[in-house]
């Protein structure tokens, strides 16, 4: 499955070459690619629709209301596609994939792939998800390790660091102890007998509070994997080192700021709402409260170095003590603890 939004041809055809050069070892597989709305991005001349459809081989449109189905291949792999005509949301789009599964659309189909539009990954990445699935009944996910594709900056070079600490390091740790709580949606594969009606009404529903607008509109592979945790506490959820994805990254200050204002605000949420799942695997509890705990400390700690900066600099100097406590706690909760943490 590809949700796609306002990326370009150049991005598209680089997700669905990966995914038409795929060795999937005898399996067979069908691209899903739901464009939401008929968007055309900055830079670029064409929506996602008009450029699916012209480097498709397209075999068969169907017109409604709403929405606009395509069938049709990409380079021999079968391919539909449904350009929605109003935008509604990376949600709307996985939901509707979910229900075309369940109704049997596609046939019987055993695992969903998700990635995104702009992103590109090894032959292999596909099948060692897939194996692991079907090596282990009681897990109902996995996710691979996702990088930093071709950074060009200073801002995406920093990035990288971050990736490697938050998709690699801190889903090793989840994954080898309990399970893990956040799928990222650019890189993962589950079983199709856990896309239950229970999991899309879920799934589906309108906030009505700030606490659930929070849930359900700011972060979707989270909250998708809450849902998981919910209805599933005794499934697992594993990461797999080998498997390997390379994604874009913002490069402007204000697309990463936007981006990670919505992924910090739906993981506090998220993990506050999970803090308290009746069965939830004892370290995955002790982990959420750890993040939680320390989320709040690192900005006590960033607000005392702001406070000793400007103290020193208007006022003179402050003991020695104030100093190095305020520096050293900020180091060790943005840097080290991570660290410990993970091994």
């Amino acid at each position: 499955m590809v949700p796609c939004y306002t990326e370009s041809r150049e991005g598209l055809s680089a997700t669905l070459d990966s995914m038409a050069a795929s060795n999937l070892r005898g399996l067979h597989g069908i691209i899903a690619a739901v464009c939401d709305g008929r968007v055309i991005g900055v830079g670029s001349t064409e929506s996602c629709e008009d450029a699916l459809t012209s480097i498709m081989t397209l075999e068969r449109t169907t017109v409604y209301s709403d929405y606009t189905e395509y069938y049709g291949n990409y380079k021999g792999l079968p391919m539909y596609v449904v350009a929605k005509h109003q935008n509604a949301g990376k949600r709307d789009s996985q939901i509707r994939v979910f229900n075309l599964v369940n109704s049997g659309r596609f046939g019987r189909v055993d695992y969903i792939f998700m990635t995104d539009a702009d992103c590109y990954f090894p032959e292999d990445s596909v099948y060692q998800l897939c194996w692991r699935l079907h090596a282990e009944p009681d897990t109902y996910a996995s996710c691979g390790d996702i990088r930093v594709a071709d950074p060009n900056n200073w801002l995406s070079r920093g990035q990288t660091y971050e990736y490697f600490l938050s998709q690699f390091h801190s889903r090793v740790a989840e994954s080898y102890f309990a399970t893990v709580t956040c799928l990222p949606g650019a890189f993962v594969m589950i079983t199709t007998d856990v896309i239950t009606q229970e999991l899309i009404d879920l799934y589906s529903a309108e906030p009505n509070s700030l606490h659930t607008a929070q849930l359900l509109k700011l972060g979707e592979d989270r909250y998708m994997t809450s849902i998981f945790m919910k209805l599933f506490p005794l499934r697992r959820a594993v990461f797999i080192p080998e498997a390997v994805l390379h994604t874009g990254v913002p490069e402007s200050s204000s697309i990463l700021k936007s981006q990670r204002r919505r992924w910090c605000m739906s993981a506090f949420h998220n993990m506050f709402d999970n803090l308290f799942l009746p069965d939830l695997f004892l370290w995955t509890r002790f982990g959420l409260a750890y993040a939680l705990i320390t989320t709040w400390l690192q900005i006590a700690f960033f607000l005392l170095v702001l406070y000793s900066i400007t103290r020193v600099v208007l006022f003179g100097p402050l003991p020695a003590s104030i100093s190095y406590a305020a520096a050293l706690g900020f180091l060790l909760l943005t840097v080290l603890t991570p660290l410990i943490y993970c091994r």
